[in-house]
């Protein structure tokens, strides 16, 4: 066995190239960064924030990005979050284009969130569309996703589903015969 193991030729094998398997996609997904996270939520849910409408927009403010990236690491209780300037950094990375907001929705004052202190024209970032934005950000972390098909026309969730709060014409599904419904249950617990 151990002759076999030394004629064994190596040539051309590399330790460090590990193969890309399904396994390790999702080992590094749960690895990511906060700021890595928070960006891929963005990009599932399709808009930054929902002050700025559940829509994507193709230019935002610096200061919203940020403050969304701030709150949604607080929600994590991230200890290490990124400085502004790295902040921005990372979203050029992810293919945002520096720039300031442009002549036309500052004149048609369609921006829907005040900006203080930053002028009549804040900088902000810019991106084609979601969709290109969604390639960049596979291609730049290496990572594949299933991100959700986003309908113009209806609302969706934070976390990017459907938002049927409103559809009071969708009943709940019957249960199976063999599975018990605690729903009725309780019902006939409360009458009694």
């Amino acid at each position: 066995m151990l002759a076999d193991l030394l004629a064994y030729d190596l040539t051309g094998f590399e330790v460090r190239n590990v193969p890309n398997t399904e396994g390790l996609q999702e080992q590094r997904k749960l690895s990511q960064k906060t700021h890595e996270l928070w960006w891929v939520d963005v990009l599932s849910r399709g808009y930054v924030t929902a002050g700025c409408g559940e829509a994507w927009q193709g230019w935002v403010a610096t200061s919203t990005l940020f403050n969304d990236y701030l709150s949604f690491a607080k929600d994590r209780d991230e200890r290490d979050k990124l400085a502004r300037e790295t902040f921005g950094r990372f979203i050029v990375k992810m293919g945002g284009k520096s720039k300031r907001m442009p002549a036309s929705e500052r004149d048609s004052n369609s921006h829907p969130l005040p900006i203080e202190g930053e002028g009549t024209r804040p900088p902000g970032y810019a991106w084609s569309s979601l969709e290109d934005a969604r390639t960049i950000c596979e291609e730049v972390t290496g990572l594949t996703y299933d991100w959700p098909v986003l309908d113009e026309d209806e609302p969706t969730t934070a976390n990017g589903e459907p938002d049927n709060a409103n559809d009071e014409t969708e009943t709940p599904p019957a249960p199976a015969d063999n599975v018990y419904d605690f729903t009725v249950a309780k019902d006939r617990a409360n009458a009694a």
